[in-house]
């Protein structure tokens, strides 16, 4: 048994990765902010240690005594008034963790990114690898994803510890109880609305899976894309259907109300203190490009063994049914067949 802490345990991946560490019977700190919403952890048998990424002292005081830290925390949006805000938590965040780290005798560090720094296809029939590394700069979010993930490798190549990254793919599921952008786009599908463009879709519990399999059997130093299935534009639109028991809509809304809407969205944004789900440089990164990943070094080098798509967008439907995010249109036509896993009702509050 290992004592493990885990950054960003309250989001969707972080409390899924502390419910797989607990299942190996490891002794699991979970690391989040005083506020944050805890219902991913509640009923779970772990330590709770409060701070914040931005705090160089709560982070070090977070990882002390522990052998192995799961760096989840980050934040993630679509957009933000300033690009300080994705800065501060994602970069100076990693700098806290491998500094607090290697001063505490850590081994292993496992760091999650995101496909965004793998970056974007144009062609549909040619998924990514771990080969490729975004250059498509527009949007701040993945300006700072890369500069954190590059920090955490280069890191951990010069000074230690040892550092294996993820990079999970558009991951669904439970345990969101915030509706991370993720679950956000996934709604409007389930809603009627457009796909704009093919997705590597994943369930969060394979996600949690990955994590643990790179901590045992990752290379130092090594990128692991955790992927899903990937699907096309027009198959992702017809799953969607199907799930939803209603029509495929497979219209594709022209660049120019596209254009309109993502100078509108930010300014809504701004005014309520939300996300904006489309932006002028979302659009620029996006258009034309899709969200395809090839996951087969983490399936040939760690084992990993993702579920079907249906299965992940099925559970990811019943878990946005139970929050009361599905329109009562689809409630309706699905009827028991959203009934929620009995697990959920302890988690939520």
């Amino acid at each position: 048994m290992s004592r493990v802490l885990v950054t960003g345990a309250t989001g969707r991946i972080g409390a899924h990765v502390v419910r797989e560490l607990l299942d190996a019977g490891d002794d699991v700190v979970a690391f989040h902010r005083s506020g944050s919403n805890t219902s991913g952890l509640q009923g779970l048998d772990v330590e709770v240690r409060l701070g914040d990424l931005t705090d160089s002292d709560t982070v070090a005081a977070a990882v002390e005594g522990c052998e192995l830290v799961f760096h989840v925390g980050a934040v993630h949006r679509n957009w933000a008034p300033r690009d300080e805000d994705f800065i501060g938590p994602n970069v100076d965040g990693t700098r806290h963790v491998m500094e607090a780290a290697r001063a505490a005798g850590v081994r292993r560090v496992v760091v999650t990114a995101s496909q965004a720094t793998i970056g974007y296809t144009r062609d549909p029939d040619a998924p990514l690898d771990e080969t490729h590394t975004n250059q498509e700069l527009h949007l701040p979010y993945v300006r700072a994803k890369l500069e954190a993930e590059a920090l955490a490798l280069r890191l951990g190549q010069e000074e230690g510890p040892e550092v294996v990254v993820v990079n999970p793919t558009a991951t669904v599921g439970p345990l969101d109880f915030r509706s991370t952008p993720t679950t956000a786009a996934v709604r409007d599908l389930f809603k009627g609305g457009p796909v704009l463009f093919g997705v590597n879709v994943v369930h969060a519990r394979d996600v949690a899976a990955g994590h643990r399999l790179a901590a045992l059997k990752g290379r130092p130093g090594e990128r692991y894309i955790l992927g899903g299935e990937n699907l096309k534009r027009l198959e992702l639109a017809d799953l969607v259907a199907r799930l939803t028991k209603g029509k495929p809509n497979h219209a594709m809304p022209p660049r120019a109300l596209l254009a309109v809407a993502a100078r509108v969205m930010p300014l809504v944004a701004r005014f309520t203190g939300g996300d904006a789900p489309l932006s002028p440089d979302a659009l620029a990164t996006m258009w034309g490009h899709h969200m395809l990943y090839d996951s087969r070094k983490a399936r040939e080098e760690l084992g990993y063994n993702p579920r079907p798509a249906e299965e992940a967008l099925r559970d990811a439907l019943r878990w946005q049914a139970f929050m009361g995010w599905i329109p009562k249109k689809v409630m309706h036509r699905m009827g028991d067949e959203l009934a929620p896993d009995p697990s959920w009702q302890a988690g939520r509050r």
